[in-house]
């Protein structure tokens, strides 16, 4: 909602139909215009097709938000499964990519805009019990300082937040 109380049409991708519809029925309440899109952003075609949706709904990004995240199960990694961290990296990592690699493509054809890739304090501290997920916020902040290096010639920016517990709907 803050983006759209700052002037901007918003796409939201959530794996949750109904909580999609909420997010862009509060930002149109904005006066604003929003997309509600339902997919799992760790799926290659779902995040290449919502990119498309939004583009032809509201016309070129210039802000790209990954957000989505997971815990997984928890657990050192000695009882870590594979199962479990295949889907915390999946959703944190391979999704955040995936955000970032689409919103890319048509910033670096305008030279201009911004990606924004949410991380943890996990990402920088690891906390007992939570191997998968702080393996995979770790993995982010890389994956930000990568992207910021190959995008910086092209005039797009990339950052990495990383706030402490947070509630999420």
């Amino acid at each position: 909602l803050t983006l759209a109380d700052l002037g901007a049409d918003v796409a939201v991708l959530d794996w949750t139909a109904g909580a999609a519809d909420e997010t862009a029925q509060a930002i149109r309440r904005t006066g604003r215009e929003a997309v509600a899109l339902t997919g799992d952003t760790g799926d290659e075609k779902t995040v290449v097709e919502a990119f498309a949706t939004a583009r032809s709904v509201l016309g070129e990004i210039d802000v790209a938000v990954a957000c989505a995240g997971v815990l997984g199960a928890g657990g050192p990694v000695f009882e870590a499964s594979v199962e479990d961290f295949e889907q915390v990296m999946g959703v944190n990592v391979r999704g955040s990519f995936l955000v970032a690699r689409e919103a890319a493509k048509g910033m670096r054809k305008r030279r201009s805009g911004a990606i924004v890739l949410l991380s943890s304090l996990d990402g920088l501290q690891a906390e007992h019990g939570m191997f998968s997920y702080c393996t995979s916020k770790g993995a982010l902040l890389n994956l930000a300082r990568a992207a910021a290096l190959d995008l910086a010639r092209d005039r797009v920016t990339v950052n990495c937040v990383c706030p402490s517990v947070t509630h999420t709907p």
